[in-house]
C-alpha cells in the first residue's frame, strides 16, 4: 500500500475518521486504557521514525537499499536457527530463477520447502483449492467470483492454521448418555491484520472466533527502497500472553511482514506465539521470514514466484 507524503498524524487521522480501526465492546474499561497505553508508546515510537524518514535523500534511500538488500542476503544469526537450512533454501530459489515461471506448476516445490523450513505448514493441495487459485489469478474473472472463491480459501487457511493454536483435553456427556473425549481451544488468543490486504482475512477469523479480539498495523512501503515503516498500530492488550495470529494473503518480498513481526516483538509478543496467516508466498518472502524469524509458523496456501499482488485492490473494488 502507497501513501502520498503526508504528515503522519494526517494520515492516522484520516484512518481512524474511516473506521478501518477495528474496536472490541466486550473489553471492559480498564482493558481500554491498557490497550490505549500500548498504542501511545507504539505511535509515539512511529513518529520519531517518521521525522528522520522526511529527511532521507534519494542518495540516501539507495544507500538504505543496499543495506537492506545485504540483510536478505546475510540474515542475523542470533535470529537464525539450525532448524532452518538457508541454504537449501537458496539452491531452491536458484532453481526456480532459472526456469520460466509461466512454466512452474502450482505447489510443484512443496516438499522441498517443507524440508527447508520446519514451521512451514501448507495447506494440502487438491482440486477445490487449485480451482479456487486459479479463480484468483486469473486477471478475468469477475469481481463477485473473485471476493466469493477468495473468502473461500481465507476460510480453508484459517481453519487449518487454527491447529496450531493451544488446546486441552475435554470430557463431555453426550445427550444419549455416552462420554465423549475432545478437546477445546484455550482462549487469550488474537489476531493482527496488516492493513489493508489483511482485513480481507478478517471475518473468516471472526467467523471461527466469535469473540477474537483483532488488532491493526498499518505499514508504508517507500516507491523507490521498497523499505517498509509503520505508521500506525493498534494491538491488543497482554499480547505478550496470547498467540497471535498474524494476517497477509500476498507476499512479494516479505519486507512488510517483517517490519509487522519486529512491532509484534518490540511489544511483547513472542516469536514462537506468532502464527502467519497468509495464501501467496513467493520463495524470497519465506526465506526472508524463515531466516529472521525461525520459530515463528507460516500458514500459507501456495509458494510461487509469481504471486497474484493485484489481490488487495480487487478484492476491495479499487482496481
Amino acid at each position: 500500500m502507497f501513501l502520498a507524503n503526508r504528515n503522519w498524524e494526517d494520515i492516522v487521522r484520516d484512518y481512524e475518521s474511516m473506521q478501518i480501526v477495528s474496536t472490541e465492546t466486550e473489553e471492559s474499561p480498564e482493558q481500554d486504557a491498557s490497550t490505549q497505553s500500548v498504542d501511545s508508546s507504539v505511535e509515539q515510537t512511529v513518529c520519531s521514525s517518521d521525522v528522520v524518514n522526511e529527511h532521507v535523500t534519494t542518495q540516501e534511500k539507495m544507500k538504505l537499499k543496499s543495506a537492506d538488500n545485504k540483510e536478505l542476503a546475510s540474515p542475523d544469526e542470533t535470529s537464525m536457527q539450525d532448524t532452518v537450512d538457508v541454504k537449501l533454501l537458496d539452491d531452491l530459489i536458484n532453481q526456480l530463477t532459472n526456469q520460466k515461471y509461466e512454466k512452474i506448476q502450482s505447489n510443484s516445490f512443496d516438499k522441498e520447502f517443507l524440508k527447508a523450513v520446519p514451521n512451514l505448514r501448507i495447506l494440502p493441495p487438491n482440486a477445490n483449492t487449485i480451482a479456487l487459485q486459479t479463480t484468483i489469478r486469473d486477471r478475468k474473472s469477475p469481481r463477485e467470483d473473485f471476493v466469493f472463491d477468495s473468502d473461500r480459501l481465507i476460510r480453508l487457511v484459517i481453519e487449518e492454521g487454527l491447529n496450531h493454536l493451544p488446546s486441552k483435553p475435554k470430557t463431555i456427556e453426550t445427550p444419549p448418555g455416552g462420554i465423549y473425549d475432545g478437546v477445546e481451544f484455550l482462549k487469550s488468543n488474537c489476531g493482527v491484520s496488516i492493513v489493508r490486504s489483511g482485513e480481507a482475512m478478517e471475518k473468516a477469523l471472526r467467523d471461527c472466533c466469535r469473540a477474537i479480539r483483532i488488532g491493526k498495523i498499518l505499514i508504508q512501503s517507500d516507491e523507490d527502497t521498497h523499505l517498509a515503516r509503520v505508521v500506525y498500530a493498534k494491538l491488543p492488550d497482554n499480547i505478550s500472553l496470547r498467540k497471535v495470529l498474524l494476517l497477509y494473503p500476498i507476499m512479494s518480498t516479505g519486507n512488510t511482514v517483517v517490519k509487522a513481526i519486529k512491532l509484534l516483538k518490540k511489544n511483547g509478543a513472542k516469536e514462537e506465539n506468532i502464527i502467519l496467516m497468509n495464501l501467496f508466498a513467493t520463495p524470497l518472502a519465506i526465506r526472508a521470514i524463515a531466516s529472521r524469524f525461525s520459530r515463528l509458523t507460516i500458514q500459507t496456501a501456495e509458494i510461487h514466484p509469481i504471486v497474484p499482488s493485484h489481490f488487495g485492490k480487487k478484492y476491495f473494488g479499487t482496481d
